[in-house]
């Protein structure tokens, strides 16, 4: 693709959440954002940042989700219990707790104070962001390999201050039982977890027994904490928090090639990565056993995929090697084909819910982030909201604003916040 905005793309095949939706009542609303003025589309054609509110949506809200009837599980066995652990020295026994105030020292290194100044971000580092008691958190891998947070509630970001230990991945991190857990491969290859539950972090914690390549998943799944990993041998291994103890890795077989990513849909948890042949596999555990992983085809796969929960639907986005980005959606009965959203994108996708609206990003060719969303039964064109950057983003919501966060190439963490009232802030340094 030439030039600096990233193509509309169309396909063939038919979106199937199109299918589900009987879309009677809508709210439009015009605004301005960032120095432009958007216009609104009487006909549904949505243009760039046209936002339509939809006033009823039955579909969507009140859908029964049903099994994912594609995925059987067969075998296997989990614990549910509540409980995020304090991260000390042993793997297993651990107490449910929230961390000290104080924050201690783990095996995987000593905590590091907000003394430490940041360095600017690693190259292309990526970085994490939750929302936890009102308030959001971003954690970004400085240059020197150390984890960097930065919280705000409301008014200024705090100063990116240190906690701890030298990582070879960017962070991920998840809010269960009261806390943020984060977790990270260390430059040993061995996968590190920390935890804060409001007054302090915890210290590293080293989760031994498998060599990881690439970043580690992390979600929440009705009271555990399960952590993905993609081994040294390219088979995908879990280990899962019961709310007491690590019960330690255990191999989901098959050859993969990516870094995993973990949700939960309906009542099953979900890992989606891209595998040895390019294509993109799913593995679904339904509460008593895994289904195996099964192809969701398109063999033209880099980077990572991402994946999001849209009331009965479940969305899969990818960037393919012609740079286009492409979203599978499960409707609840059944996978659609491969969307073309469009070409110019490079790194790994991002898909969230904001209000009632899908939204896609993606670092574009050009260094700024595109933004595309569905809304009102209908995708927008791609928007560039800003740049250069030089990372993958990652978005969040809190109340009616939506945050997206990035790295520019000067190593700085960047933020664009979106409301509707004003439209888009423009990008910030948060360092």
């Amino acid at each position: 693709m030439d030039g600096d905005t990233p193509s509309n793309g169309s396909s063939a095949v038919v979106d199937v959440r199109n299918t589900r939706r009987n879309l009677s009542i809508r709210k439009v609303l015009a605004f301005v954002g960032s120095g432009v003025t958007l216009a609104v589309s009487v006909l549904g054609f949505a243009q760039p940042e046209v936002r339509c509110w939809v006033g009823l949506d039955t579909c969507k809200t009140s859908a029964t989700k049903p099994t994912d009837k594609a995925l059987t599980p067969t075998g296997g066995s989990a614990t549910s219990s509540g409980g995020i652990p304090v991260i000390g020295s042993s793997s297993s026994g651990q107490t449910a707790q929230h961390p000290p105030a104080t924050p201690s020292s783990g095996t995987g290194g000593s905590h590091t104070t907000s003394s430490t100044p940041w360095p600017g971000a690693a190259a292309g580092a990526k970085p994490a962001a939750v929302l936890f008691g009102g308030t959001v958190h971003v954690l970004a891998r400085g240059s020197d390999g150390l984890i960097y947070h930065s919280k705000r509630s409301s008014g200024t970001w705090t100063k990116l201050a240190s906690i701890g230990a030298g990582m070879a991945s960017d962070p991920t991190a998840v809010v269960s039982g009261g806390a943020i857990m984060v977790a990270a491969r260390g430059n040993d290859n061995i996968v590190y977890v920390q935890s804060y539950g409001g007054s302090g972090w915890s210290g590293w914690m080293k989760l031994d027994g498998v060599a990881a390549q690439q970043k580690p998943a992390i979600v929440a799944y009705n009271g555990e904490v399960d952590i993905f990993a993609l081994g040294s041998d390219r088979h995908t291994y879990k280990n899962l928090w019961t709310g007491s103890k690590w019960t330690g890795w255990t191999s989901l077989n098959d050859f993969m090639s990516g870094s995993p990513f973990a949700l939960t849909y309906a009542s099953t948890l979900r890992v989606i990565l891209r595998g040895g042949d390019n294509s993109v596999y799913c593995n679904t555990w339904n509460g008593s056993g895994w289904s195996g992983f099964g192809s969701l085809g398109d063999g033209q796969v880099v980077g990572n995929p991402d994946a999001v929960e849209d009331g009965a639907f479940l969305d899969v986005v990818v960037i393919g090697s012609d740079g286009h980005f492409k979203h599978k959606t499960w409707n609840g009965a059944a996978w659609g084909g491969w969307a073309d959203d469009g070409g110019g994108f490079v790194g790994d996708p991002e898909a969230m819910i904001y209000k009632t609206d899908l939204e896609f990003f993606a670092l574009m060719t050009n260094g700024q982030i595109g933004h595309r969303f569905y809304s009102g039964g209908v995708f927008s064109s791609w928007s560039g909201i800003g740049g250069p950057m030089n990372s993958s983003p990652t978005a969040v919501q809190r109340n009616d604003e939506l945050m997206v966060f990035a790295t520019r190439t000067n190593g700085s963490v960047y933020m664009n916040s979106f409301q509707p009232s004003s439209g888009w802030s423009g990008f910030r340094s948060l360092s």
